[in-house]
């Protein structure tokens, strides 16, 4: 059986025509290939072909019954076509609306995941938010567009991005995914370090050689350098719109001398659009947790030009269709004693409906326990905690907010920090713990400190 063989069997198992990456990925696998080599030859960045990849795995498990991986597919297909050609149980042909609820219950149960990573763009697990989603995947079809997705941590900003990507891909677009969390701290400490970082994963992401040393001109400058590598180099090797994704850029924020230098840069790099239809290729997307507090020319910050998005609590209603799909029974008391203690925090949400819908723990053991090092989230609220030792400053301001009924104003760069992470919520320029769980752990584990 060759690829395109192995293709078209995958395609009637799973009743459907698969995207233009999922048969990348699929293909690829099947002629041995890791996933390193496929983000090599495909420009994507690995993590989102492992999701890919993974959901593939988890229909055919499904659809077939055994289980299937990367490694063993070859193997596995290559038996089922020695077999009578496509005769599968008739159990394993119905649709899911042919299924019996115990057979959709089981499949259900055995695909959920705990929810440690962002939701891959095809899980019924996303809940969408309207309208970001419409808005998004409308506005990376436009030339020369720029995006940006602002929300606290694990709000599900990747979750949404992987949903930009998968608009993107859908298009035909290139795509090259940058996060500022795989740069060395050292990157951030000059405009050049930074720039030539920038440039070498971008190359690294298009499979393109970085000819950066080439492009560079100590005269000119590393921002008029950058601008010339993207622009005799990057744009014009590509073919079709490349959508340039920077996650996590939040990180070059606490590093005002180098920030001044690379957001305007950016802000050009849209601009240029603007002028020139090699530059209306690419569309950029900017993630990042909260506002900036350099301060940046209104004409030279990306952050007033493009479609802004942010990202909502979930309101009831979606934690209630969320808790449907966990398999879970609930009404509305269910949700609103969940919520007085996670409000609509997205992540706080599926790691209390993963543990309930597995039957690991009860409602009222669940909520009785949630802030003791014994309860669901005590590795969640052990690691915010570590963080906030390593400042003192950061720990001083959230146990004045935990012991106080009121919003209290903080210094506006420990507030920027503390939303950043989202333990806070600001009201104007006060602020108060996001959530009542954050209130009851920070209460007590700042106080055994103290003690």
């Amino acid at each position: 059986m060759d690829s395109e063989k192995a293709l078209k069997t995958v395609e009637q198992l799973l009743q459907k025509q698969l995207t233009q990456i999922e048969q990348r990925v699929l293909i690829l696998s099947w002629e041995g290939q890791s996933y390193k080599d496929i983000e090599e030859n495909t420009g994507y960045v690995i993590g989102y072909l492992r999701d890919i990849g993974s959901n593939m795995w988890k229909e055919l498990s499904s659809v077939m019954q055994r289980r299937v991986t990367k490694k063993n597919l070859p193997m596995i297909l290559e038996q089922f076509q020695q077999h009578d050609r496509f005769l599968m149980p008739a159990k394993e042909l119905q649709t899911d609306n042919e299924r019996s609820p115990e057979d959709t219950s089981a499949t259900i149960q055995n695909d959920l995941s705990f929810p440690s990573a962002p939701v891959p763009f095809n899980s019924r697990l996303y809940i969408k938010r309207p309208p970001v989603e419409k808005l998004a995947r409308g506005e990376i079809a436009n030339q020369g567009c720029l995006l940006r997705i602002k929300a606290p941590q694990k709000m599900g900003k990747s979750s949404l991005l992987n949903q930009v990507i998968a608009r993107a891909d859908s298009l035909g677009y290139q795509i090259a995914y940058l996060d500022f969390r795989d740069a060395e701290e050292k990157v951030f400490d000059s405009i050049d370090l930074l720039l030539r970082w920038f440039g070498a994963a971008v190359c690294q992401q298009l499979n393109l050689p970085p000819n950066l040393d080439y492009y560079w001109d100590e005269d000119m400058g590393s921002k008029m350098s950058c601008k010339i590598f993207f622009e005799s180099y990057i744009l014009q090797h590509v073919d079709r719109p490349l959508v340039l994704t920077i996650n996590e850029l939040n990180r070059v924020f606490e590093h005002p001398q180098t920030a001044v230098d690379f957001l305007p840069l950016i802000r050009s790099f849209h601009e240029q659009s603007k002028r020139s239809a090699l530059w209306q290729k690419l569309r950029i997307v900017l993630v990042y947790s909260t506002d900036i507090y350099v301060p940046l020319k209104i004409d030279r910050s990306p952050f007033n030009v493009g479609l802004s998005l942010k990202l909502s609590q979930f309101d009831p209603q979606q934690v209630s269709d969320l808790a449907q799909r966990y398999e879970l029974n609930w009404q509305s008391d269910e949700v609103e004693r969940l919520m007085s203690l996670v409000g609509g925090h997205p992540y706080l949400i599926n790691i209390a409906l993963y543990y309930l819908s597995r039957e690991i723990v009860s409602l009222e053991r669940l909520l009785l326990d949630a802030a003791k090092p014994t309860g669901i989230y005590s590795q969640h609220l052990q690691n915010y905690l570590i963080l906030l030792q390593k400042d003192p400053r950061l720990t001083s301001a959230m146990k004045r907010l935990v012991n106080s009924s009121e919003a209290i104003e903080l210094d506006i760069l420990i507030a920027y920090k503390l939303e950043s992470m989202g333990l806070i919520q600001l009201e104007g320029f006060a602020a108060r713990p996001s959530y009542e769980l954050y209130r009851l752990y920070f209460g007590e584990v700042l106080k055994l400190k103290e003690d």
